[in-house]
C-alpha cells in the first residue's frame, strides 16, 4: 500500500517516517505495518501530520465500502452483534444488530437491524432476528451495565429470550474509546475488505458510518465495530451456517 505524499501547511509538524531511519533499520517491515493502520494514524506516523484528527469522513467513507448482491460464502464464520437500547422515542438511540461474515481476510455485512422499541419490543425483535439467522449464528450482546446488572441482563437473554442459541456477553470496558475501538474496522474498510449485501438498510448504515464519530447516532457503527472485534477473538466455538 503506497501513501501519496502531500503538501501539508507550514503550521503542521512535518516530521515523518523518513526522519526516523533508525525505525526502518530496526524493523524493515515497519512501513508496511504503518500502511495497515487507519487513515488518521497513517497520516500522523507516515506523513507527519500530527494535527489531523478522527472526524466525520476520516474514519469511514461511503465509497470505501463495497456493495454487492448476495451474501458471503456459505462456509464463512458468522455472528450477530447487538448494541442495545430501550426506548421507542424517535430521538433516542437505536437498538442495532449487525450480522457479519468473515472468511480469509474478507468481511461481509449481510444484514443490519435497527429499531427503537421498549425492552419487550427489543427482545421480540432480537428473537425474531435470531430465528431468521439460524441457531448456528453466534449472538453477542453488548453489556453496558456493570457488575451484577449486566450479568442479569445476559442471563435473561440466555435463559428466557434466546434459549438454544449460543449467546455471549460483550463489554467495551477497558478497550479504549469508541474511536480507538473503531480503528481496526476503519482500516479494513478503507482497504476494501468489507462488503455490504445490497439491501434497503444500506443507506442509513452508510450515513452513520460517514458521520462517525461526530454524528448524533452511531449505534449501527458501534454494532459493526463490535462484530468486527469479535470475529478476531477466541473463547467460544464458531460454527458456519
Amino acid at each position: 500500500y503506497e501513501i501519496p505524499k502531500r503538501d501539508w501547511s507550514s503550521d503542521v509538524c512535518s516530521s515523518d517516517l523518513a526522519d526516523n531511519p533508525a525505525l526502518l533499520e530496526a524493523d524493515p517491515g515497519y512501513r508496511a505495518k504503518l500502511a495497515a493502520l487507519s487513515y488518521v494514524d497513517r497520516m500522523r506516523l507516515l506523513e507527519g501530520n500530527w494535527k489531523v484528527r478522527e472526524s466525520a469522513g476520516l474514519m469511514f467513507r461511503r465509497e470505501w465500502f463495497r456493495v454487492e448482491d448476495g451474501r458471503g460464502p456459505p462456509e464463512a464464520t458468522r455472528l450477530r452483534y447487538w448494541d442495545l437500547a430501550a426506548s421507542a422515542h424517535h430521538k433516542a438511540d437505536e437498538t442495532a444488530g449487525v450480522l457479519l461474515a468473515f472468511l480469509n481476510g474478507q468481511y461481509w455485512v449481510e444484514d443490519v437491524v435497527a429499531i427503537r422499541e421498549r425492552p419487550l419490543g427489543v427482545e421480540q425483535a432480537i428473537r425474531q432476528t435470531a430465528e431468521a439467522d439460524g441457531r448456528d449464528v453466534a449472538i453477542w450482546i453488548e453489556q453496558e451495565a456493570i457488575g451484577s446488572v449486566g450479568e442479569h441482563l445476559l442471563d435473561h437473554y440466555q435463559r428466557t429470550v434466546l434459549p438454544g442459541w449460543s449467546v455471549y456477553g460483550a463489554s467495551a470496558r477497558g478497550a479504549g474509546s469508541k474511536i480507538q475501538r473503531a480503528k481496526p474496522a476503519s482500516a479494513a474498510v478503507e482497504a476494501g475488505l468489507v462488503t455490504l449485501s445490497r439491501a434497503a438498510w444500506n443507506g442509513r448504515f452508510l450515513d452513520q458510518a460517514q458521520g462517525f464519530p461526530e454524528a448524533k447516532f452511531d449505534d449501527q457503527v458501534d454494532a459493526f465495530v463490535g462484530a468486527f472485534a469479535k470475529v478476531h477473538e477466541g473463547g467460544f466455538a464458531f460454527v458456519s451456517v
